[in-house]
């Protein structure tokens, strides 16, 4: 890539065309290292409760929290997660469902394939990006430096702040807010 960016030379066409195939192949990986994660395995829920949720015993805290019968749609039994201000806690598990969920100032890096949830608060997290056919009631992403949003989303209400969008950004959310994909947006 470095020498096809020395050949462009100045060529802002090429150049442009150039990175947005850097970026559909970096969109490409990251949607086959999806794929990979569809499905975790019960150590892999026992290695995130210890080292992200923070249990000292994580399969006594799994047996009691989270419903593990379905791996490819575990659920959390009282129906509400809560990581307010855990540096730890980085991912949501694959096809997790859960009524409402709570992640400000977490380091949670993406909404995972196939969660399900009617409340979701990831006020200053990683999270850069909304996934194809993502579905929440309720989305607040104050704080967080969002990058793409899928166009096959369903999102009542979306909580979030302009000053880390770019301009692009800003435009598609309030599209999808026109084509109804998003009932309302409620900016800080």
């Amino acid at each position: 890539m470095q020498q096809q960016l020395e050949e462009v030379g100045d060529d802002v066409k090429k150049k442009h065309s150039l990175l947005t195939k850097i970026l559909e192949l970096q969109e490409k990986e990251k949607v086959e290292n999806q794929e990979k994660e569809k499905v975790w395995t019960y150590e892999m829920f026992v290695d995130w409760a210890r080292d992200e949720i923070i249990v000292d015993e994580p399969e006594k805290w799994l047996k009691t929290a989270i419903d593990l019968n379905d791996l490819e749609r575990p659920t959390v039994k009282s129906g509400i997660l809560i990581a307010f201000d855990n540096k730890e806690f980085k991912r949501i598990p694959p096809g997790l469902i859960c009524r409402e969920v709570f992640l400000r100032n977490t380091q949670t890096e993406e909404i995972s394939i196939g969660f399900e949830c009617h409340k979701l608060v990831l006020d200053n997290t990683q999270v850069k990006d909304i996934p194809e056919r993502f579905k929440c009631d309720f989305l607040s992403m104050y704080g967080c430096k969002l990058l793409n949003v899928a166009d096959d989303i369903e999102i009542g209400n979306l909580s979030i702040s302009k000053e880390h969008l770019s301009e692009v950004i800003i435009s598609k959310l309030i599209k999808l807010e026109e084509a109804g994909k998003i009932g309302e947006i409620i900016w800080k």
